[in-house]
């Protein structure tokens, strides 16, 4: 997927994104990472879905965020419940896609100004 490059937007912005590697700005990253204008957070620990853990989603509840998208790799994976519970807790939306919608989504989002964080899982 190659994402339309827009020079008007400041901030962190995923240029492109194929199974095991994300394009943001400059720089190829073929770990998980976690994402906002104003964030990077390298070598995000879930490297797959099913490693995904309450835990690894506190990183994101903790950037105060409007909406959390989380990108759960090449394909929709709804995690447990169980999983969630710390969105679920403090009352942040967050949407869950496969990781090449996550990235068009946080685009969009953070180009209108939104206060967004994505959690973007790289397998």
């Amino acid at each position: 997927m190659l994402l339309r490059q827009d020079k008007n937007l400041t901030g962190n912005i995923v240029r492109s994104y194929t199974p095991g590697k994300i394009v943001i700005n400059a720089t190829t990253y073929t770990q998980s990472v976690v994402l906002s204008p104003s964030l990077l957070i390298e070598h995000w620990s879930p490297q797959n879905i099913m490693q995904l853990k309450a835990e690894d989603l506190q990183v994101l509840v903790e950037q105060n965020p409007e909406v959390v998208l989380l990108g759960t790799g090449e394909k929709q994976y709804f995690p447990e419940v169980e999983t969630l519970v710390v969105l679920i807790k403090k009352g942040v939306g967050f949407e869950i896609m496969d990781t090449a919608a996550a990235c068009r989504t946080y685009n969009l989002l953070m180009s209108e100004g939104r206060n967004v964080v994505a959690g973007l899982v790289i397998q």
